[in-house]
């Protein structure tokens, strides 16, 4: 006969299993109230919420990155980096942290870096069309209109509907002189976003 009371099993390490996905759970909550924050404006929670979620569990590579836009929007560049990079270090094909790089390189004018950035996002997710933009964005800072309108062209070809983009594409055509070219865009601005073209119309 089959005892009524069953023997335990004992799992080998079953208490740090529980710990480490505890901790795993609780960085996650923190992580998902700093970015609540950050999207409402509260960036100085936000930051002790994600500081938090890092505490919790470190090798965490998104909240490394949340931490640096959070950084980024109070304007503290250095210590943004820093969050990027060692986003990074824990996730060596994490492209939107390389992306985040290059926005906060051309912030500082530190153009080279932003570029270098800028590709290596491009290298690791080919269809990063944001990439291309920061990359025509570097370029246009830099005066290489060619090299921004081919990028910014190329970002247009994976987001077609990108008002920004096409915003880029006028401002980059304006620069060289190509006044037709930058109408054509513009309009095509007004049927995607017309408030934004209403601002830049005045230029013409």
């Amino acid at each position: 006969m089959f005892s009524t009371q069953q023997k335990k099993k004992r799992v080998p390490g079953g208490r740090a299993v529980r710990s480490v996905i505890g901790s795993g759970c609780l960085a996650q909550g923190f992580f998902n109230r700093g970015k609540e924050q950050l999207a409402a404006g509260k960036v100085k929670s936000a930051i002790d919420s994600i500081k938090q979620a890092i505490h919790t569990q470190y090798r965490f590579p998104q909240a490394h990155c949340l931490l640096g836009l959070a950084y980024e929007e109070a304007g503290r560049f250095p210590e943004a980096l820093a969050c990027y990079q060692q986003a990074i270090d824990f996730k060596p094909d994490y492209a939107g942290a390389y992306y985040n790089k290059g926005l906060v390189y051309s912030k500082l004018g530190c153009f080279a870096e932003a570029l270098e950035a800028c590709w290596q996002a491009i290298g690791l997710e080919p269809d990063h069309y944001l990439a291309y933009l920061a990359l025509g964005s570097v370029y246009f800072e830099s005066g290489d209109y060619e090299a921004a309108g081919a990028a910014v062209k190329q970002a247009l070809k994976l987001r077609p509907d990108c008002a920004n983009g096409h915003l880029d594409l006028c401002l980059i055509y304006l620069n060289l002189g190509d006044r037709a070219a930058a109408l054509r865009e513009l309009k095509t601005v007004e049927t995607l976003d017309q408030s934004v073209a209403e601002f830049f119309r005045e230029r013409f």
